[in-house]
């Protein structure tokens, strides 16, 4: 029994610590994130807001099985939880929300923000989950305000990918006049003031089978390497660890400066 133990965490050990080579970030679509075992966790709340949590799984699934195999005692296994939640933190490398825009016809992308490069593969991602959770496919830009960065990925759908992201105008309703004039004063196509639709394959399907596969690889590995945990244990710890919500909460570290004010101007508000 200790043989084969012991032979199990040799092996899973190994396999988590085999090297992995990137390409250079952001020159890949979701399916081949997914091939690099990168995951999406995605949940909605009753606000009709969804939010999105790009995670390197294999970052994830290295450090908790490392983790994991020095613990040996209650001690061991107390650190262990408080190590797991830091794990889930650190392999959070993008997040983002949509809320639905009624007078669009659309989701709007309220907020994103990434590590350096990730930004396309997460927008192309959500183009992906749009076209196939059965409401609307269509995409708007936030209607207040867009960084730089993600206003440079709006204008390389309107300009550069016309046979794989449909773009149409958003109706007047939709229409923003600061957009417009930003486009105009930097001689770029209105880009804000388009909706979006992909004709994509369901890309962003592997980087979801890569986030249940992440949660049951994690369930069984712990369940063998940590001593004292029941089943059920140890399903109530990483349900409440690894699950969307949480990741939502810990992708806080990505949400720009200007938003944290924004939405506590809009809670202050809201209290008075």
């Amino acid at each position: 029994m200790l043989t084969c133990l012991r032979q199990f965490i040799n092996d899973t050990l190994a396999e988590a610590r085999a090297p992995r080579e990137l390409p250079p970030k952001g020159a890949f679509t979701p399916e081949q994130a997914g091939s690099l075992g990168l995951a999406l966790f995605v949940t909605r709340n009753t606000n009709d807001i969804t939010f999105f949590t790009l995670v390197d799984g294999s970052y994830a699934w290295k450090n908790i099985v490392d983790a994991a195999s020095n613990v040996v005692s209650s001690s061991d296994k107390r650190s262990f939880l408080k190590k797991l939640h830091t794990i889930v933190y650190d392999s959070v490398i993008g997040a983002s929300t949509l809320q639905m825009n009624d007078a669009c016809g659309a989701w709007e992308v309220t907020t994103i923000a990434t590590d350096e490069g990730w930004g396309p593969t997460l927008y192309d991602a959500m183009l992906s989950w749009a076209k196939s959770n059965g409401e609307t496919p269509w995409l708007v830009p936030d209607r207040s305000s867009v960084l730089s960065g993600a206003e440079k990925v709006w204008v390389h759908y309107a300009s550069e990918l016309g046979d794989e992201v449909h773009h149409e105008p958003v109706n007047k309703k939709c229409q923003s006049d600061d957009h417009k004039k930003r486009a105009i004063s930097k001689n770029i196509p209105d880009a804000l003031n388009m909706r979006y639709k992909t004709f994509w394959n369901d890309g962003h399907q592997q980087v979801m089978t890569n986030a249940n596969a992440l949660r049951t690889r994690i369930f069984f590995t712990v369940r063998k390497m940590v001593p004292n945990f029941s089943n059920e244990q140890l399903h109530d710890f990483l349900s409440k660890t690894l699950n969307t919500n949480n990741f939502a909460f810990f992708a806080d570290k990505y949400v720009p400066a200007k938003n944290k004010e924004n939405s506590a101007k809009q809670k202050s508000k809201k209290t008075r």
